[in-house]
């Protein structure tokens, strides 16, 4: 069976190291959970919040979604801070940065 080439060069590399098909289930856990981290951003715990930006951040660089990686990244940062808050427009536009990858992500991980 032949896949689609890696969307972009973090998959590229990912795909070098590890194998298609774990490059394309690691994809497929991202697709899963990005959506379930977006909405932590929301939750009263500051903790969670924080938890939920570190990890979008981490899993957003790890499959190439650089403007999403950025974003949750600037998110950590000000949720580190103890007076630190996100608004719920960063929350959106985080979102949308998932829609924007998505397609392209979802392409590579079909089965």
């Amino acid at each position: 069976m032949s896949f689609p080439p890696p969307p972009n060069a973090a998959l590229a590399e990912l795909l070098g190291v590890i194998g298609e098909e774990n490059t394309r289930e690691i994809v497929r856990i991202f697709l899963q959970e990005a959506p379930q981290l977006l909405e932590s951003l929301s939750a009263s715990d500051r903790p969670v919040r924080h938890r939920a930006a570190h990890s979008l951040k981490s899993s957003a660089r790890l499959v190439g979604a650089e403007t999403l990686a950025t974003h949750a990244a600037d998110a950590e940062l000000r949720l580190a801070q103890p007076d630190g808050e996100i608004a719920p427009g960063e929350i959106s536009a985080l979102a949308a940065d998932l829609s924007a990858i998505s397609p392209a992500l979802i392409a590579f991980a079909r089965d």
